[in-house]
């Protein structure tokens, strides 16, 4: 059964995707703010989480006490066309969420391949435990984060006793790349630490490919290695187109 191990959550609509999704999120980050005093939360760019991150950003949480950054960006400065940073900021941060703390994962460096070390640096010492909540979503290709099927680059992601928590990956030749192909993209074990890890592939299609994974290689469908985390997966989709 694809739903071994792990939540898996199908709302009968996109309207309870987004609001299962969001207090499902809240709930965890609460939890952290509670035990802890703060918070960390890593989120995904795209259209199958906006309407999530725009209901988490009306949750009254401690925000001024959570970190956000990125899963993956685009080699790109913030405000330009892909730019993951200036999404979360017009999706997430807003509302309430707008006091939360925000680490970008871009330099001013021209390539990714060469500044991911320095931004590693600045993402380990934000980030020095296992995050709290990690929201990842899901292309039709299978891939997720920057983790693309049969990329040259992917073995470093997904290297499971690698030791670096940012790579640089090529996204050449990959349709659900959009044309970007020089990215950076958080690796395999930064993901597997997280207390929580959430999937948002919202409608059919999107639940058909996931459920698909199950039988394929992880170098066909990356998205399959979210399996690993076995019960701190939590899995949302809906029905609906």
């Amino acid at each position: 059964m694809p739903t071994s191990g792990y939540n898996y959550h199908v709302a009968s609509n996109a309207e309870d995707y987004v609001s299962e999704a969001a207090e499902a999120i809240r709930v965890r980050l609460e939890d952290a703010l509670l035990k802890r005093g703060k918070a960390s939360l890593l989120v995904s760019g795209g259209s199958s989480p906006k309407p999530v991150y725009e209901a988490l950003s009306r949750a009254p949480l401690d925000w001024k006490n959570v970190t956000v950054s990125l899963v993956d960006e685009r080699w790109v400065p913030e405000g330009a066309d892909g730019s993951n940073a200036s999404f979360i900021k017009e999706s997430l941060l807003q509302n309430f969420a707008a006091a939360a703390t925000f680490v970008p994962l871009v330099n001013d460096a021209p390539k990714a391949k060469n500044a991911a070390p320095d931004i590693a640096k600045i993402f380990d010492s934000t980030f020095p435990g296992p995050l709290d909540v990690c929201v990842m979503g899901m292309g039709t290709d299978g891939h997720t984060a920057s983790w693309f099927p049969g990329s040259e680059t992917l073995d470093a992601a997904l290297e499971i006793g690698g030791v670096d928590s940012l790579v640089w990956q090529d996204a050449s030749g990959q349709g659900g790349g959009s044309g970007f192909d020089d990215r950076i993209t958080v690796s395999l074990p930064v993901v597997m630490r997280a207390h929580n890890v959430f999937l948002l592939i919202p409608g059919r299609a999107k639940k058909a490919v996931w459920e698909k994974s199950a039988d394929k290689e992880i170098h066909e469908t990356p998205v399959t290695t979210l399996r690993a985390a076995e019960a701190r997966l939590h899995v949302f989709t809906h029905e609906g187109a």
